[in-house]
């Protein structure tokens, strides 16, 4: 699977699945996820063009000060427009850590897992009910799981 479909995929899944105890509010720039009155609160997607950016960027200061909660943008590197982070920073938002994303198609076999393990290292199947599992297999898009095989994930 190349980059560009990768990160399509990874849209989507922004665009389309709340995670945990938030509550989706898409608006036609940004994809707002609302956390419970503790819980996390932030945009999640944004995409414009670089003409709106400070438009944008008022609205949704605007927007989250009358429901009177802080809020977290998340921006990743191939986000439109390009200087969304640079501008963020200039109108005051703190910048965290840089995260990463790291992505493998399963479809792929990986040299690690085909080979025999280091000697004193045991491998065995993990069959578990464990309640993470679940979790993380209803926390992707039914689309994604299907295409990543993600219902087989074990923790």
């Amino acid at each position: 699977m190349d980059e560009t479909s990768i990160l399509r995929l990874f849209d989507e899944e922004r665009r389309i699945v709340a995670h945990s105890d938030v509550t989706l509010s898409i608006s036609r720039y940004v994809v707002r996820a609302i956390g419970s009155e503790n819980g996390w609160t932030g945009i999640v997607y944004s995409c414009f063009p670089a003409e709106e950016t400070e438009a944008v960027i008022d609205g949704e200061i605007e927007h989250f000060e009358n429901l009177h909660r802080e809020f977290e943008w998340k921006v990743y590197s191939h986000d439109k427009p390009q200087g969304l982070l640079a501008e963020l920073r200039q109108r005051g938002f703190r910048i965290g850590q840089e995260e990463a994303l790291m992505i493998r198609d399963l479809r792929e076999p990986m040299p690690g897992l085909t080979s025999s393990p280091t000697p004193g290292i045991t491998v065995t199947p993990v069959a578990s009910s464990n309640p993470k599992k679940k979790r993380a297999d209803r926390s992707w898009h039914p689309s994604l799981r299907a295409r990543f095989n993600l219902s087989n994930l074990s923790f």
